[in-house]
């Protein structure tokens, strides 16, 4: 066989090689399996859209539905919340997630386990129900929809190693008397859980894509952080540790506190009327957007702290000067009371503390 021969061989094999290695049936098996597509998991709704599929792998199940016993096949169409249940049925042998005669859910439990966020795109919470979520297991839960909780949410860790945790949301809105919070020692027992085994201050952040609205309570056991576009709080909003806010737009017309520790807010836009913000134990520090003027309303509000300090922040491309700052109406009290912008005006209903002011020209007075 001479050398041209032995080339054509060699470019026959090669081909049939490629042609069966790129032929459907190959392309088929060398692809990675297609992912569960997430759900919307809306524990409120009645409407049965959803099927058990894959979670019956052997045989049908058993829940209970309004105090009924309710036979679930594959092919069953169930409820968000019904479709919960059997998961729970199949995964731990139990349903602690109660449903109403509607299949809507009305009462006991859940978790929010280390896979949760490749399950369930958007989480509706109603009153009376828990969501447990040990971050031992995944420490950041993020949704590609929205998070609305009328129930009581517990953050928590099992894990000395992990001491904080992370919940993302397109928006995120905690309804009136619904509860989002890591002090959850005083409850663990109830759920199963032993106090004893939980990281003590666990901290957690929350972050949504466009708006956090909170009408409830948020609280921390050790430092909470907070994110969003626009962020709007007639609730409260406290830690035992350190509170921080990043947001184009703060209206607060509740509490928003740092027990113990240093409460530091960013923002290009704070409307504080009727609202108190407050870090007696530590700096309240208010910092506007860089390059951008801040202007603060706190007309009836209270700005509290050891330390208050109030400034704007300089683009450090453009900017030869700090950006202007105006405070108008309310309270502002604090061991020491520091200004700094470009032109400064404060008219305040009290101001209380030693106030030091940093700017090219500064109009403070009581009102």
């Amino acid at each position: 066989m001479n050398k041209a021969t032995n080339r054509f061989v060699a470019v026959l094999v090669a081909a049939t090689f490629l042609l069966s290695f790129c032929s459907p049936y190959a392309l088929a098996q060398a692809q990675p399996a297609a992912g569960p597509t997430p759900i919307e998991l809306d524990l409120t709704s009645a409407s049965a859209n959803l099927t058990a599929g894959h979670l019956l792998q052997n045989g049908n199940v058993f829940i209970q539905v309004g105090g009924q016993k309710m036979e679930v096949s594959a092919s069953t169409f169930l409820t968000p919340a019904q479709r919960l249940a059997v998961y729970q049925v199949v995964s731990t042998g139990q349903q602690s997630i109660e449903l109403g005669a509607q299949g809507q859910a009305v009462g006991g439990s859940f978790n929010i386990g280390a896979r949760f966020s490749q399950y369930v795109s958007s989480l509706v919470i109603p009153q009376n129900v828990t969501a447990l979520s040990n971050f031992a297991r995944a420490a950041v839960v993020n949704l590609t929809g929205n998070l609305a909780n009328s129930g009581t949410m517990y953050l928590f860790s099992t894990d000395p190693a992990v001491m904080a945790g992370q919940i993302g949301a397109n928006n995120i809105v905690n309804g009136q008397g619904a509860l989002i919070t890591s002090n959850f020692a005083p409850a663990a027992a109830s759920f199963g859980v032993n106090p004893a085994s939980l990281v003590s201050g666990f901290s957690f952040n929350l972050n949504a894509v466009n708006a956090l609205v909170n009408n409830g309570t948020i609280s921390s056991a050790g430092s909470l952080g907070l994110t969003a576009g626009t962020m709007t709080n007639t609730g409260v909003m406290n830690a035992v540790q350190n509170l921080s806010i990043q947001t184009a737009q703060l209206v607060n017309s509740g509490t928003i506190a740092a027990q113990l520790g240093n409460l530091n807010a960013a923002t290009a836009m704070l409307n504080n009327q009727n609202g108190i913000m407050q870090a007696l134990a530590g700096q309240l520090s208010l910092a506007g957007a860089p390059g951008m003027d801040l202007t603060i309303n706190n007309a009836a509000g209270k700005l509290l702290a050891s330390e208050l300090q109030i400034a704007t922040v300089k683009n450090l491309v453009s900017d030869i000067v700090k950006p202007n700052l105006a405070v108008n109406g309310g309270e502002l009290a604090a061991n020491t009371v520091r200004f700094s912008a470009g032109r400064i005006a404060v008219a305040a209903d009290q101001l209380a503390g030693q106030v030091h002011i940093t700017g090219s020209d500064a109009d403070v007075r009581v009102q």
